[in-house]
């Protein structure tokens, strides 16, 4: 748990470091879909999730890295969507992290984790790529900051692929929801949610304009062109919850169904799919590094 003044950020190791819960003046203003003991017990997502070493969806079981082709029909407890495709990664549940503090101070508190791959085998029969992951939450007053940073250990290089999850929740009813996104270009889904390609390009969409009243709109839509500094927010007119892409985020994802009260606006270093399509993403090349932050706010009238 860090904690700053009126706000609180509880993370939860056996969670996959999730983010479980933001409050800010007594309410949290993060989401989750059931009591926190189910929670752990079950891989879903809510709160603050890294979603690694995918976003989102993959094509099928199977994808390619430089030393060969990755089965992951034999994988047990991979996540899957309901058309049995993987989604989310390897480390909703992970729970196997080496823990620091770094800062407890007035004006900062902060902590870490650091799981080094290859060191596990279940990891690396599912991605086998040697690299160091290593997690940073920073709070400093009502301002939570992500750092998420990979270094490639290993002789072969990383494929950056993942994303956060931040589900928003400001606190008000979702008739009186309204979003603030930057202007992005929306990319075309199939029926899967997996991005439409043509020759290997991803296809450009006409999405839906997020900005304004959610009303009765419903989002699960995929945007590239983020920018470092861009900002995205969700308020209920009293609340709002903004999210800020420092570094290292092009792609954002808007995911908001029917009848919630919360909104996703999800940083992701490629598209969903992109480690399957091979195309899309950074590469980390041996003895180097990626870093990617991005931070929530919560201001209140």
């Amino acid at each position: 748990m860090i904690d700053q003044g009126g706000t609180t950020v509880r993370i939860v190791p056996s969670a996959g470091m999730c983010s479980v819960s933001m409050e800010h003046g007594g309410v949290d203003r993060l989401w989750l879909p059931c009591s926190l003991e189910e929670f752990v017990r079950t891989p879903r997502t809510g709160g603050i999730p890294l979603l690694y070493p995918w976003a989102n969806r993959l094509r099928g079981d199977g994808f390619q890295l430089p030393t060969g082709r990755v089965d992951l029909g034999s994988i047990k407890d991979l996540k899957r969507d309901d058309s049995g495709l993987p989604i989310h990664g390897l480390l909703l549940r992970w729970n196997d992290w080496r823990i620091e503090a770094l800062k407890s101070e007035p004006e900062e508190t902060a902590i870490a984790a650091t799981l080094d791959w290859q060191d596990h085998e279940h990891l690396m029969s599912a991605f086998p790529v040697p690299h160091r992951l290593r997690v940073e939450w920073s709070l400093r007053g009502d301002v939570l900051e992500i750092l998420t940073r990979i270094d490639a250990t290993g002789e072969i290089p990383v494929p950056i692929c993942f994303g956060w999850h931040p589900y928003l929740c400001p606190g008000g009813e979702r008739p009186s929801l309204h979003l603030e996104t930057p202007r992005l270009q929306g990319i075309r889904l199939d029926d899967r949610s997996l991005p439409v390609r043509n020759n290997g390009t991803l296809v450009d969409e006409d999405s839906m304009d997020p900005n304004g009243p959610i009303g009765d709109r419903v989002f699960d839509d995929l945007y590239r062109g983020v920018r470092d500094g861009d900002e995205a927010s969700i308020t209920d007119g009293s609340t709002t919850v903004t999210i800020r892409f420092i570094e290292g985020y092009r792609y954002m994802q808007l995911y908001s169904p029917e009848g919630s009260r919360y909104a996703c606006f999800e940083p992701m270093t490629a598209p969903a799919a992109a480690l399957s399509d091979g195309s899309d993403h950074p590469w980390v090349q041996p003895g180097s590094h990626f870093t990617a932050r991005f931070s929530i706010r919560i201001t209140s009238s």
